[in-house]
């Protein structure tokens, strides 16, 4: 049992002269992951430098299956410990998306659809290679006049631009790299050997007799979200058009009457407004229906689905979407419990719904003038202070004012009528 329960870990740093101890951390969708793996070394002098920036593996076996991998960028490498015999080194592992949160600028980005500027910005820091469009629609995504990134950190900036357009990631671990998977539909796969799990609810340190990897603790509940959305725009050629878009969609928890309304809703296109009203309606009812559960199923991962069984409530036994999953990984299995996995967040799976990523907490305001640069074809140029200054000034504003930009997130109320 011992052999197959083994972990490897691959560093960037002593090689042969290093042994994995634990990996805690967690990993979810739209959400970079985060790993703390410590390493035991006799040595006390291993190249702390020459490990910050470069690539980490662990390695699980998994029994009759190919081995999972956990395969990050170390972001942080340190000496934490001496443990009698071995000094403790440990490292925090990121996706290579993190590195772009090292990165800023101010540019504008024209006739350009919002994969296209993914790509441009993956490009630029030399990871095209690790980005897989084949979950996205390709076609559906337009170019677009401009789009705006100022004083933000490029990952903000790609954060920002994914959310808005209804895109979200998850990692697909292999022995030398990570690749971020994009999809902007129920483009969920499952884990070969772990298409189903079982729930056992007895004594999780029996795991030897029970002679399986199971769900020992789960739980599933609603709340309260909201049940209706509506978006309204402001365009300064046609002030008088109606550009609102508003959509109800009550289910159980998301109540009709406690609507989100956002100004300005991003899209003066009706088509265009109408589905992000859509994806905005779905971000806040994504959590109204979340189950979360903890076992040792050594499979599991968020983008994957698995089916629940033999739990005692029957209607519970369905599949499900893995939204998060927290780890804890040790060589020292039979004294700690190691070799855990906890599903931190869980919906069932409805493979027609497209699955919108609740948005985060960045930072998108921009200033009408600063910065502003020359727009269009040559002899025809406009300036952007002047395309944003007539926007602020239909709305009653002051176009030196400090607003939000159009492109950019919620801001403005219903006093802009």
């Amino acid at each position: 049992m011992a052999n197959i329960r083994s972990v490897e870990v691959v560093s960037p740093v002593g090689e042969g002269q290093v042994v994995f101890e634990r990996l805690s951390g967690g990993d979810a969708l739209g959400r970079p992951f985060e790993f703390d793996v410590d390493i035991l070394s006799p040595k006390a002098d291993l190249p702390i430098a020459k490990a910050v920036g470069k690539r980490m593996t662990v390695a699980v076996a998994m029994g009759e299956h190919p081995p999972r991998f956990f395969n990050g960028v170390v972001s942080r490498f340190a000496l934490v410990g001496w443990t009698g015999e071995t000094f403790r080194y440990r490292a925090k592992l990121r996706p290579w998306l993190w590195v772009l949160s090292r990165a800023s600028n101010s540019r504008i980005f024209q006739g350009k659809s919002v994969v296209a500027v993914l790509r441009h910005v993956f490009e630029e820091h030399g990871f095209s290679g690790d980005v897989d469009v084949g979950g996205l629609d390709q076609g559906s995504y337009k170019p677009v006049d401009y789009l705006v990134q100022y004083h933000e950190t490029d990952f903000n900036f790609v954060s920002r631009l994914m959310e808005q357009a209804g895109i979200h990631y998850w990692f697909r671990h292999e022995q030398s790299k990570h690749t971020m998977v994009l999809a902007d539909g129920a483009s969920h796969d499952k884990v070969p050997g772990y298409e189903t799990i079982p729930f056992f609810g007895g004594d999780a340190s029996n795991v030897d007799r029970i002679g399986h990897e199971h769900i020992s603790a789960w739980s599933i509940g609603l709340q309260v979200e909201p049940g209706a959305f509506a978006a309204k725009e402001f365009d300064f050629e046609n002030p008088k058009a109606p550009l609102l878009s508003a959509l109800k969609g009550p289910q159980p928890g998301s109540e009709e009457k406690l609507e989100v309304y956002e100004y300005p809703g991003l899209y003066i296109a009706t088509d265009q407004r109408d589905a992000y009203v859509a994806r905005r309606l779905q971000e806040q009812q994504q959590a109204s229906l979340l189950a979360t559960g903890a076992g040792n199923a050594r499979g599991v991962r968020p983008g994957a689905i698995f089916k629940l069984t033999d739990y005692p409530a029957h209607e519970q036994n369905k599949e499900y979407l893995v939204t998060a999953a927290s780890y804890s990984l040790s060589t020292n299995a039979y004294s700690s419990g190691a070799d855990r996995a906890q599903t931190d967040g869980g919906r069932p799976a409805n493979r027609h719904r497209r699955r919108q990523e609740r948005r985060g907490n960045l930072d998108r305001q921009v200033r009408a003038r600063e910065g502003a640069v020359s727009l269009g074809p040559r002899g025809k140029e406009q300036r952007a202070e002047q395309l944003l200054g007539a926007r602020v000034a239909g709305l009653g504003g002051n176009p030196l004012g400090h607003h939000p930009h159009p492109a950019h997130g919620p801001g403005g109320d219903r006093r802009f009528s």
